[in-house]
């Protein structure tokens, strides 16, 4: 990948200082490389993946093993299950995730599936392993850090399992992929949709649709003239599929509602 500074940036996914467990190097357009990471396996190891550059000039990537679980003690066998990365441009290095399992296991695992940065800022990605049903996820990761597994496989004939190959986002904004067996499109609605309104005694309570993990805000204002609008208490995560927040009836002739999705 060239980065906005023009040198090359790439992933190894064997060797450097600290056993086989690779490296981040960049290099110049003249040849003159430098080692920029060397994984030592609790910030991950083999990224096999290949680096994305982000829209912020952040290099971000994968390891496929590694992370907070890794046991030196086990080595030279790969433990843990695998990292997201930030990486700039001067070497500073930052784990984003360490897979756990349920969020996902392998990522970036052969054939070296990479993240994509999609039309909302945030990052997608694909896992070999792990999920729901331990046959691989599909991921996302906000530019404020907040991780999502969007769909688990389930390793049956309709949609596969192991996802194989990087995820493409097409021009209808859904992604697409394969797996061991299929190929898939992903679409998904984060925007939020008042499901019921309800009135009783001075209180009224909203539903609205939700993903699990992302925060939204419930806002009102008193004139769809002015564009400003006010926080109804304060952000709301998700921890099912649908949020119920409330209002108190006030001195307000009237007040107008909407709900917004935090970046």
């Amino acid at each position: 990948m060239q980065g906005k500074d023009g040198n090359f940036y790439g992933t190894l996914g064997d060797g450097g200082p600290n056993g086989s467990v690779g490296t981040v190097f960049r290099m110049t357009r003249s040849g003159d490389l430098t080692n920029l990471v060397s994984f030592h396996g609790t910030n991950g190891d083999t990224p096999n993946g290949e680096l994305v550059l982000g829209a912020d000039g952040s290099f971000y990537g994968t390891t496929s093993s590694g992370g907070a679980a890794y046991n030196v003690s086990t080595q030279p066998q790969n433990t843990g299950l695998g990292t997201m990365f930030r990486m700039t441009t001067n070497g500073t290095l930052t784990t984003l995730v360490s897979f756990t399992g349920t969020g996902g296991a392998y990522p970036g695992a052969f054939p070296y599936a990479g993240l994509i940065q999609g039309n909302d800022g945030a990052f997608y990605g694909t896992t070999r392993g792990g999920g729901t049903y331990g046959s691989g996820t599909v991921f996302r990761l906000t530019a404020k850090g907040m991780f999502n597994t969007l769909y688990s496989f389930d390793n049956t004939s309709t949609n596969g399992y192991g996802p194989s190959a990087g995820l493409l986002q097409g021009a209808d904004s859904d992604f697409y992929g394969t797996t061991s067996g299929t190929v898939f499109r992903l679409s998904f609605s984060m925007q939020p949709t008042f499901q019921t309104v309800t009135q009783t005694f001075g209180t009224i309570v909203f539903t609205w649709t939700a993903m699990l993990g992302f925060a939204y805000q419930l806002q009102y204002t008193t004139n769809l003239n002015q564009p400003s609008w006010n926080d109804l208490g304060g952000p709301i995560t998700a921890d099912t599929g649908t949020i119920t927040a409330s209002d108190f009836e006030g001195a307000d002739v009237q007040r107008f509602y909407r709900v917004v999705l935090l970046p």
